[in-house]
């Protein structure tokens, strides 16, 4: 049996385990074809993140995440189906944490909670991580994550280096209007 239910991204990106992408499932290939699927989930983030200015409580959805827990017993949850936009999401949280100086301390709390689980520190990065893409995608995604050199044109680094350059462009964009009202 399948129980589907609305939640809100914040719910699934903080919860209690990993979110493991499983070796069936198709590597990272946003990017892949041009900056389409980013420049779209970009749009979609920034036309909400404008409606709630005026509507505080607009939502926006952003398409479906199902997952699976295979066994009680078995560590964390797997992504059946999502995996694409949620390593998309986790890298424009990269991009938002490492472009952000200005960021509040409890910003900069929830990006972490959203990129990591609260596990040792010793433990194995891979184990650390919120949402665990398969072997091929794991390294190139953990450093992004990890605030790590890039590995060169892997579409994981390629997606971390789209969302922070939009991220820097929004930036320049929002202190050149300050200055003219100044």
């Amino acid at each position: 049996m399948v129980l589907a239910r609305q939640s809100a991204l914040s719910h699934i990106m903080t919860g209690p385990e990993q979110l493991r992408v499983p070796l069936f499932q198709r590597h990272y290939r946003w990017g892949e074809k041009g900056a389409k699927e980013w420049q779209d989930l970009w749009n979609d983030i920034a036309r909400l993140a404008l409606d709630r200015r005026s509507q505080p409580d607009a939502r926006h959805f952003l398409g479906s995440v199902v997952l699976s827990k295979p066994h009680p017993r078995s560590e964390g949850q797997l992504v059946v189906d999502g995996q694409q936009r949620l390593i998309a999401i986790s890298l424009l949280l990269c991009a938002l944490r490492d472009h952000g100086s200005d960021l509040s301390a409890p910003t900069r709390r929830r990006i972490d909670d959203a990129l990591w689980l609260r596990v040792s520190s010793r433990a194995n990065v891979y184990k650390r991580l919120r949402v665990r893409p398969t072997e091929f995608d794991q390294d190139a995604y953990a450093r992004v994550v990890s605030n790590e050199e890039l590995i060169p044109g892997h579409l994981a680094s390629n997606g971390y280096k789209y969302f922070l350059k939009r991220v820097g462009e929004l930036v320049s964009d929002e202190a050149e209007d300050y200055e003219s009202y100044s």
